[in-house]
């Protein structure tokens, strides 16, 4: 490799073999024998034969498998080599066989091509984004200065370039260079990715041109939840929304028609949802910060994106204190890339260190063959995706042909995570067209975006101020009253449809009871999350617990294939005192011994004569969702794990029942693998119990219960039914 392609370390790819998936495989004593660290982690696809009862003799499968890219000096490379060929002869006995052990992971060792991590290619000039593997001190400074040179060699202009280095994270650069610039960039082993950089896109399908309506009638006076919306801007003169929406511009370039229009439509959406068709609306749902992020800042067209998230990096810590909600309609085209973009990653920080939640559209090429997957920045681990669906001729929800779906990336697979009515040619959603009186019907997530982060906004306002949301509450509460579409795939509606007002987001019942806990956790953290019931609890049948947790970690970017740094492990465990009591086995048995689930206190006798025979009784109560046995790659896929947001249900008896809760283990990897206390994320949790056959008022019995308890809702807002409380 000429000397010019690398630094003073290479990167190199060890591919491990797809059995070692989990974090408990990785090759820490190998990595440290030979002197390399880990830069970043991808997957590679491994084709092996197939396994299980099914499986035929001769069968071949694809297995996505794990891999490593770390980087060393020469001697770490021989080191390797040395490792690899004769073993390790250093330390003691047990950390070379762990050494040696690790070596058997291994199914190749490569230096990665470079059409790997370069997509971008061709013969004209042309915007692109490089992104730098995570060095820190010297090796990151030569690696950006060998950048600047090239850019410099071949006479890229300094005001055609920029570069954004994150504390503690990756190096953004975004250049439009010729040809001859992006031959050379895909031969440097120091980058991770270099691509085409995408432009802005603001897509507006108009399926029914205009229809005359009549004056909505607004309620004035009444305040308002507040939200920002980053968008194509807003030009003042419709006397609907001029009095619910606040102009800001945040680019000195005259703003352009399509893209106020555009505007106008994402904030008619926010401000009166689909507007009916003769045009009366009932009231406004919220007020409208517009902030005016396009034309790009500095006038090229090519590198709007990075002024795009210049714009939200500068003013989103700005935002009022009361404006916890932010839309984002827009977005480059195209499905996510395998690494996150600079518009993903920089939202997600944002949300972790200033408190505000996005609210992202899928897209709009779901119908599209071979762009039907989200667009960035929707895939965010740390935000909401919303999609949308649309209305057959039996005016029931179905998924719209043109919302963009999943799967998002690791740590949120299940995108979008909801969807909204977008509209349809044949069910327009009706915004307030150009001029007064004059309705339009338009399609699209940029409809149904807005829609849910009007919702959220106002659910943000009506909880008391005693107890503020996090963005993990407002995720975790959205999510866990989204009513799910029957036959429909995860993959198409996320969680399902988000609920049409906020009493569905906040009510509780006589028999239905909901209690939120947020907060924070660290990794290798566990925690007990109580469902919360009156003594002698009789549900008279059948009772439903259900639970939404969401997390927030920080995330990697260097690691796209595992995106975020922690992850959780939840259980739900029914009785208190159900255990398991497992056989002693003796030393070199090739078994596992038997396990009995034992009722501590009805079955006391027999719990005392287990442990007199040496049977172990498990730290916690019995869980009826158990992992034993299952595959890493069943509980990536299946059981969520690392995932940053879950939701499940069971059903149980009354009998089955005593002292309910969910325990949680919070994961993590790389940086997060430790105990360290400084170490963090917010969570939310919304638990409930559901017990139709209730006799009395389940409500008024938990708070009778537990006094410390404080209602979400101002008491203002309660209606007269009560039905408001949670």
């Amino acid at each position: 490799m000429p000397r010019h392609h690398r630094l003073n370390e290479v990167v190199i790819e060890l591919r491990l073999d797809e059995k070692f998936l989990a974090k408990s495989h990785h090759p820490d004593k190998l990595l440290q024998a030979a002197g390399l660290e880990v830069r970043g982690v991808g997957s590679w696809v491994q084709h092996g034969p197939a396994r299980g009862a099914k499986a035929t003799e001769g069968e071949l499968k694809t297995y996505n498998s794990r891999s490593l890219y770390v980087s060393g000096n020469l001697s770490a490379i021989k080191a390797l080599q040395h490792v690899i060929l004769h073993g390790s002869s250093k330390g003691p006995q047990r950390d070379i066989e762990k050494v040696d052990s690790d070596v058997t992971k291994l199914e190749g060792i490569r230096l990665p091509k470079p059409s790997e991590h370069s997509s971008a290619m061709g013969k004209v000039r042309q915007a692109v984004e490089v992104v730098l593997f995570g060095w820190d001190g010297q090796l990151h400074d030569e690696a950006l200065d060998r950048v600047r040179r090239l850019l410099a060699k071949y006479r890229v202009p300094t005001e055609r370039t920029r570069i954004k280095v994150y504390d503690n994270g990756p190096t953004f650069i975004a250049a439009v260079v010729p040809p001859e610039v992006l031959k050379e960039l895909g031969e440097y082993n120091f980058l991770r990715a270099v691509r085409h950089l995408p432009r802005i896109q603001l897509t507006r399908q108009i399926v029914r041109s205009s229809l005359q309506g009549f004056l909505p009638l607004v309620a004035a006076g009444k305040p308002r939840p507040r939200l920002a919306v980053f968008d194509g801007g807003y030009a003042k003169g419709n006397p609907i929304l001029d009095p619910y929406v606040e102009v800001h511009d945040c680019t000195p370039m005259p703003a352009l028609q399509e893209l106020l229009e555009h505007g106008r439509m994402v904030i008619s959406s926010a401000v009166l949802g689909p507007v009916p068709e003769d045009g009366i609306v009932l009231e406004p749902k919220c007020r409208v910060l517009s902030y005016r992020v396009l034309p790009d800042a500095q006038g090229d067209d090519e590198l709007e994106m990075y002024g795009v998230v210049d714009a939200l990096e500068k003013y989103v810590p700005k935002l009022p204190p009361d404006v916890k909600v932010v839309n984002l309609s827009l977005g480059p085209p195209g499905p996510i890339d395998r690494v996150p973009s600079r518009l993903t990653y920089a939202i997600d920080r944002l949300t972790r260190e200033h408190e505000v939640l996005f609210f992202i559209a899928a897209g709009n090429e779901g119908h599209v063959p071979g762009r039907e997957r989200v667009q960035a920045p929707a895939d965010a681990v740390n935000n909401m995706g919303v999609g949308a669906f649309q209305l057959n001729a039996e005016n029931e929800p179905e998924p719209a042909s043109y919302s963009s779906r999943g799967p998002g990336r690791s740590g949120a697979i299940t995108k979008p995570d909801l969807v909204a009515f977008g509209g349809c040619p044949a069910r327009p959603f009706y915004v307030l067209g150009p001029t007064p009186g004059v309705l339009q019907g338009v399609a699209g997530t940029s409809c149904s975006t807005p829609c849910v982060a009007s919702l959220s906004a106002g659910v943000v306002t009506a909880v008391a101020s005693t107890a503020s949301l996090t963005p993990e509450a407002q995720r975790a509460l959205l999510i866990h009253t989204a009513k799910k579409m029957k036959g429909v795939k995860k993959q198409q509606v996320g969680y399902g449809r988000a609920a049409d007002n906020v009493e569905e987001v906040l009510a509780c019942s006589s028999t239905r009871v909901s209690v939120l806990y947020q907060g924070y956790l660290s990794p290798r953290d566990s925690w007990k999350l109580p469902f919360l019931l009156p003594p002698d609890f009789d549900g008279n049948g059948k009772v439903d617990f259900s639970w939404t947790l969401v997390f927030s970690p920080e995330v990697d970017l260097g690691s796209p294939d595992e995106y975020a740094l922690g992850g959780l492990e939840i259980k739900f465990r029914p009785h208190s005192d159900e255990y398991y009591f497992s056989e002693p086995t003796k030393r070199g048995e090739d078994r596992e011994g038997e396990r009995v689930l034992v009722n501590i206190h009805q079955e006391a006798a027999r719990a005392r004569e287990l442990t007199r025979l040496g049977w172990k009784k498990s730290v916690l109560p019995a869980s009826d969702t158990p992992t034993g046995g299952k595959k890493e790659q069943y509980l990536r896929e299946v059981d969520g794990k690392w995932e940053t947001v879950v939701r499940d249900h069971r059903g149980k008896m009354p009998g089955g029942l005593s002292e309910p809760m969910l325990t949680l283990v919070v994961l993590g990897r790389r940086s997060w693998d430790k105990k360290d206390k400084e170490i963090k994320a917010r969570y939310a949790a919304v638990l409930t119990v559901d017990a139709p056959k209730y006799k009395g008022d389940l409500y008024q019995a938990v708070v009778r219960s537990f006094p410390k308890l404080q209602p979400l809702l101002r008491p203002q807002t309660r209606g007269p039914s009560g039905r408001l409380r949670t």
